[in-house]
């Protein structure tokens, strides 16, 4: 049975003058995680070894949903994720002893996604394939957008992002600014074709999955 596996470093950790404080912040969001998706997860989301941090859900596309939630919770704090696609095994209780191709492709993503300095990277096989290939250049092209940003542009998408059932208003309201404001910004993000290219990247690893099972 194949599973999803996610793992997330924070970028330039050591250079960050706070990090109890920020450490502290992100094991209640992997909390918060943990609650959310407590439905799909196979292993609870937690850290592990410096400043990285996993967990293995039951289904590729549930792991991206993750993956937005973990990021734009996280919001400002930068960070890498390798998803990987595969079999999962425990030779330990609880959360030890965790391995599996699922675990080894994650890994391999996460140093793509670090050596390329992207966001997240995903792979389903252990040699490239077409998936894996199409959802790197759909990753590439979104993060070149997203590189033009404004500091306070991508706070302001990325907590849009996370928080989808709020409408415009409210978003203006927490950054203490007019919905034309909000409209604005996100116009000139290209929010929409963010947004369009994330789900097709889901309809590709839900494709791939659904194919894998038959």
């Amino acid at each position: 049975m194949s599973y999803a596996a996610l793992i997330a470093d924070v970028r330039g950790s050591r250079d960050l003058d706070n990090w109890s404080e920020v450490f502290k912040s992100l094991k209640h969001t992997l909390t918060l995680a943990n609650r959310r998706f407590k439905d799909d997860l196979v292993v609870k989301f937690h850290p592990t070894v410096g400043d990285e941090f996993q967990g293995v859900l039951t289904r590729p596309e549930v792991a991206f949903d993750a993956y937005i939630f973990l990021k734009s919770s996280l919001s400002p704090l930068r960070l890498y994720f390798g998803l990987g696609v595969g079999e999962l095994e425990k030779s330990g209780s609880g959360d030890t002893g965790l391995r599996g191709s699922a675990f080894y492709r994650a890994r391999t993503a996460l140093e793509e996604c670090k050596t390329e300095n992207g966001q997240l990277r995903i792979h389903t096989s252990e040699d490239p394939n077409r998936i894996d290939n199409t959802t790197r250049t759909l990753f590439i092209l979104t993060e070149a957008v997203q590189d033009m940003w404004t500091e306070r542009q991508r706070q302001i998408v990325w907590y849009y992002f996370g928080n989808p059932q709020l409408t415009l208003a409210k978003v203006g309201h927490y950054f203490k600014i007019s919905q034309p404001a909000v409209t604005k910004t996100l116009k000139k993000t290209n929010f929409e074709a963010i947004v369009q290219a994330y789900q097709t990247i889901k309809e590709v690893i839900i494709d791939n999955y659904n194919f894998n099972r038959l």
